[in-house]
C-alpha cells in the first residue's frame, strides 16, 4: 500500500481524533449527516467508480398517495468511469427535481429551506455530477450547522490492493486515530485485522432512524423531507438522537 499525505499541517495523530469517509450521493439520507456529525474529519471518496442507477446520481421521497418518488440526475458519457469524471446531462433536471418537490411539500411548513437549496444549486455551472452532488452535500452540511471539515479522496494521493488499504491510507492522511465504519462497509469488505497493525483503532457507526413527524412517516429517504417539516433550531438534535458508536 502506498500512501501520500499531501498535507503537513494536521496536529500529531491521536486515536481520539475520529475520521468517516463515505461516498457522495444525491440528496442524501439522514444517517449521512449523522455521520458526518459525529466524526472529527470526513472524507468523500469522489474518485471510486461511479454506478449507475445508483445512490451516486438518485434518491427519493416518499408520496403517500403514490408511493417512492426517484430524483435521478441524468448522466451522459462512457462507463466505466471514476464518479469525478462522470458528466451530467443537461440541467433542466434541476426544475424538473424542484418542481416535483414543490408538488409533494406545497405545504409543509419548512420547504422554502429545500427551494433554497435548488436555486443555489442553479447556480452551479459545471458538466460534472459530483459538483452538483457535493455542492448539495456541502449547502445541506451548513443549513444544519454541522462543522466537521471536508475532505476528498481525489486530493489524497494512494495505491493500494484491497478496499480496507485504502480506508487506512484515508484516516492517516488528514490525521485521524480512529476510524468509524459503517456497517455495510464491516460486512460486505472490511478486513478488521488490518487497522491494528496501522495503529488505527476501529469503530462502528449504527443509526436508529429517529421518527421526526406524527403523520405519513417513512424512514430512509432523503434528507429534504425532515428539512421540509422539522424547524431548523431541531434539525441537528434530531440528527444525532439517531446516532451510535460502537468499539469494533
Amino acid at each position: 500500500m502506498k500512501c501520500v499525505i499531501i498535507r503537513t499541517d494536521f496536529e500529531v495523530k491521536t486515536s481520539s481524533i475520529r475520521v468517516a469517509s463515505t461516498q457522495p450521493t444525491y440528496i442524501p439520507w439522514m444517517g449521512f449527516f449523522g455521520l458526518m456529525d459525529c466524526v472529527d474529519r470526513f472524507v468523500l471518496m469522489d474518485d471510486v467508480q461511479f454506478s449507475r442507477r445508483s445512490w451516486h446520481q438518485r434518491n427519493r421521497v416518499f408520496n403517500p398517495a403514490s408511493g417512492w418518488i426517484w430524483l435521478t440526475i441524468p448522466t451522459k458519457g462512457e462507463f466505466p468511469t471514476p464518479m469525478n469524471k462522470v458528466k451530467v446531462d443537461g440541467r433542466s433536471w434541476i426544475r424538473s427535481h424542484l418542481d416535483r418537490l414543490k408538488a409533494l411539500y406545497s405545504a409543509a411548513p419548512y420547504f422554502d429551506d429545500v427551494r433554497l437549496l435548488f436555486d443555489n444549486l442553479r447556480s452551479i455551472e459545471s458538466e460534472f455530477l459530483t459538483d452538483y452532488t457535493i455542492g448539495m452535500i456541502q449547502q445541506i452540511r451548513s443549513l444544519l450547522g454541522i462543522e466537521t471539515p471536508l475532505y476528498y479522496s481525489s486530493k489524497i494521493s494512494h495505491e493500494f490492493k484491497h478496499k480496507t488499504e485504502l480506508l487506512i491510507c484515508l484516516t492517516q492522511s488528514v490525521g485521524g486515530g480512529t476510524y468509524v465504519a459503517q456497517p455495510t462497509s464491516v460486512e460486505e469488505y472490511i478486513e478488521k485485522d488490518l487497522f491494528p497493525s496501522s495503529g488505527i483503532r476501529l469503530e462502528l457507526f449504527e443509526y436508529n432512524h429517529p421518527q421526526y413527524r406524527d403523520e405519513n412517516f417513512v424512514s430512509h429517504q432523503s434528507i429534504l423531507d425532515m428539512i421540509s417539516y422539522v424547524p431548523p433550531s431541531n434539525r441537528l438534535a434530531m440528527i444525532r438522537s439517531g446516532v451510535q458508536i460502537k468499539p469494533l
